[in-house]
């Protein structure tokens, strides 16, 4: 589990076992779409979801898929104290 507050960056990497195989990242079983705040990136093996300003609805389960490999990250946000 991944604890961050709100307003921070939150990066979620994997390694798969092939270098080439195309990824979709799900929060809650729905695909996590790109955007300005939400950035996806390859490098070899390697596979990165990037958020860059975390808010409270972005606490959840991701999931990077990947068909025959996939990891899970339980992500949890809080505001600030």
């Amino acid at each position: 589990m991944l604890s961050v507050l709100t307003g921070a960056e939150v990066v979620l990497s994997c390694e798969l076992s092939r270098p080439k195989a195309e990824v979709k990242w799900y929060k809650g079983g729905v695909e996590v779409k790109r955007n300005e705040n939400c950035r996806m990136e390859m490098d070899g093996r390697r596979r990165r979801l990037t958020i860059r300003q975390v808010t409270e609805e972005d606490g959840g389960i991701y999931l990077c898929d990947a068909i025959d490999d996939s990891a899970k990250f339980e992500v949890t946000v809080s505001g600030e104290s």
